[in-house]
């Protein structure tokens, strides 16, 4: 039985281990800083076309959000910025990024918003029927590859590249939207209806673009809401009925997203690289629930190891003492099974506490999780019942580790179980969060339903 239980709990052990080493977080956290800074800068040597133009544009987004904030740079920004431009290919949207950072020379210069429309002529002419693609799928599919190649799970790699180039655009989005609006305005004023109105016909076009495309939900929610901004503060557009429908239409999707996302528990810190939501929900609370049972059942065996390995050498001196071996195995048996009883009961009645625990795994900010230590403590308590539980013949002593031998046997099968299930639920969810976040991340979160409010903005042409 020692024999057994010994090569059953080190089996368990390395299974756990292996578990744990290959959970989302764990895998990334291994990979050296180094060895991800030289792998990105192998990559983005080779990167053409979509992938290279999306780089460009991140990096033009960042050059604008960096003049917002420190003007003096604008000029030096500006001209990395035109040099940028000229290497990129397949969209117009970089000469919007130079028109958003003419703007803000304007601005710095102060010059009068009524003159900015002719002086963003250069970068306006000819977009009437031009593309405005941010290749942000394109270039965090790069990214995410990089990860991949590194080690990384297939979906931690794509959240891992969405936090890094995910969201370089929306400061310059937003400026570029409300400042066009300013200027449309100031062209009304002076009698100009006609640039008024090509002036939000091209901020529309590049919002529906930016709604209507494939990328981050965050970047998505961004262009639709400044998109319900500008239809609502442009009282004189020619379709009313239609406006008023593609607006209720954007806020009943923003809606139902937020909603959803809402009500969605925060992802673990060990399975997760941020707090956006997941986009499928099961295979996120099948891996959490595994991952409560691996912090009730290691620290359990590792206790009942270390108990049984203290208690076998009076055993193994005196194997009569023990009361039997029927007894020992019916008694371990019913322990073991107590204990991981106690364990689903410990999570259904102290559910918050238990999820706590849970997000306090994988980070130093809110303490130590709780629950290994209450495992343990359960496989003590239990030992101590067993030894002071009155004996007619033999030795205390020998029966507890008769008893809990047989308990760690259980609790090593368990373990191997567990440790089985938990990288099964692993792939499985590395796999699952991939395929949404390459196909629609967001609708997988908002749901079907809501995909079809976008319709009427399907339907219209700024």
């Amino acid at each position: 039985m020692l024999v057994i239980a010994a090569a059953l709990t080190i089996a368990g052990l390395v299974e756990l281990h292996t578990a744990w080493v290959n959970l989302p977080m764990s895998k990334l956290d291994a990979l050296s800083p180094n060895a991800v800074v030289q792998a990105f800068r192998a990559a983005r040597t080779s990167w053409t076309g979509d992938v290279r133009s999306g780089m460009l544009m991140a990096i033009i987004s960042s050059h604008f959000t960096t003049a917002l904030h420190q003007p003096e740079r604008l000029s030096d920004l500006y001209e990395d910025a035109r040099n940028g431009y000229s290497m990129i290919a397949g969209t117009q949207l970089a000469r919007l990024q130079l028109a958003a950072m003419a703007m803000l020379r304007f601005e710095r210069d102060k010059v009068p918003v009524a003159n900015w429309w002719g002086g963003l002529e250069q970068f306006r002419a000819g977009l009437e029927n031009a593309s405005f693609r941010h290749c942000l799928p394109e270039l965090l599919a790069a990214n995410a590859a990089v990860y991949v190649q590194l080690g990384a799970g297939a979906g931690t790699a794509r959240r891992s590249a969405q936090n890094v180039v995910g969201y370089p655009h929306g400061p310059f989005l937003e400026y570029f939207a409300e400042q066009s609006e300013r200027i449309a305005r100031a062209r009304e004023q002076a009698g100009d209806g006609a640039a008024a109105a090509a002036c939000r016909q091209l901020v529309r076009r590049l919002l529906r673009q930016w709604t209507l495309d494939p990328g981050p939900p965050a970047v998505r929610l961004l262009a639709a809401e400044l998109l319900v901004n500008s239809l609502e503060a442009d009282r004189t557009t020619s379709a009313p009925a239609a406006s008023a429908e593609i607006v209720r239409g954007l806020r009943h999707w923003r809606d139902a997203y937020r909603d959803q996302a809402a009500q969605r528990p925060a992802p673990l810190p060990i399975i997760s690289s941020s707090y956006v939501p997941l986009p499928d929900q099961q295979v996120d609370d099948r891996l959490r629930l595994t991952l409560a049972i691996l912090l009730w059942v290691t620290p359990a065996l590792i206790a009942a190891a270390v108990i049984t390995l203290v208690a076998a050498t009076p055993w193994l001196r005196r194997p009569g003492a023990a009361g039997g071996l029927r007894a020992a195995l019916i008694g371990g048996l019913l322990l073991g099974a107590v204990l991981l009883v106690a364990g689903g009961l410990y999570m259904q009645l102290n559910h918050a506490g238990a999820q706590a625990d849970l997000h306090r795994v994988g980070t130093t900010d809110v303490g130590w999780p709780r629950y290994p230590f209450v495992a343990a403590a359960a496989v003590v308590v239990v030992a101590l019942l067993v030894a002071a539980w009155p004996v007619r013949g033999g030795s205390r002593l020998v029966r507890v580790a008769a008893w809990v031998t047989t308990m760690t046997i259980v609790l090593a099968a368990a373990a191997l179980a567990v440790g089985i299930w938990a990288q099964v639920a692993t792939t499985n969810y590395e796999a699952r969060t991939a395929a949404l976040m390459d196909s629609d991340a967001l609708k997988a979160i908002a749901g079907p339903a809501a995909d079809r409010d976008l319709d009427p903005l399907r339907a219209w042409t700024p």
